[in-house]
């Protein structure tokens, strides 16, 4: 990398929040190396600053040369995202071997990372899901105990309604009763 410098471009907000793009050339170390190691992988900013857990105007000022002694949160982000070590982004160690143990270390770090990424969030949506069917079976339950309700009502009137009508029918049955037996009755007739 010694002499020639890598060109990019940085995506930012222009006049009226229109997006531009600005040309820059990395002037630090730490500039050079990460623009290089993204170059290497096809990332772009904003697929680096997702992948390293950091903000997209924080890598831009690294790549600008903006900032040049970034956190330690930032660089060991940067550092898990590409495999490699936080002194080797620094300039201070030569490039790891493919299966050196730093390399495999953060290798394994960054898969680790992805996996509780993708565990998080499918945890997440079954929470949602059991939350969404929770609701839904609590409001199934008063749907049904409001329609027992209503339902032990109507049965309980209909109970009365039948009640009387069968002490009418049995009432009326007895009177009927009553008269055929006055008709079968042989009638008396008065002595004079």
């Amino acid at each position: 990398m010694s002499g020639n410098h890598l060109s990019g471009s940085v995506m930012r907000k222009g006049r009226k929040g229109f997006a531009t793009t600005t040309q820059f050339k990395p002037d630090t170390i730490l500039g050079k190396i990460v623009y290089g190691e993204m170059q290497k992988r096809g990332w772009s900013q904003n697929e680096l600053a997702h992948r390293a857990g950091i903000s997209q105007p924080s890598l831009r000022d690294i790549l600008t040369g903006a900032t040049k002694n970034p956190r330690m949160g930032v660089l060991q982000g940067i550092a898990r995202a590409f495999g490699v070590s936080e002194t080797y982004l620094m300039g201070r160690e030569l490039a790891p071997a493919h299966g050196s143990p730093a390399a495999l270390t953060a290798q394994a770090t960054s898969l680790l990372m992805d996996a509780v990424e993708t565990l998080t969030a499918r945890v997440n949506n079954l929470d949602r899901r059991l939350t969404a069917v929770e609701t839904i079976s609590r409001s199934a339950l008063e749907i049904a105990r409001q329609r027992g309700e209503y339902i032990t009502r109507e049965a309980g009137g209909l109970a009365g309604v039948l009640q009387r009508r069968g002490k009418f029918l049995t009432d009326q049955a007895m009177e009927l009763e009553k008269d055929l037996r006055l008709e079968k009755k042989p009638r008396r007739k008065k002595r004079s």
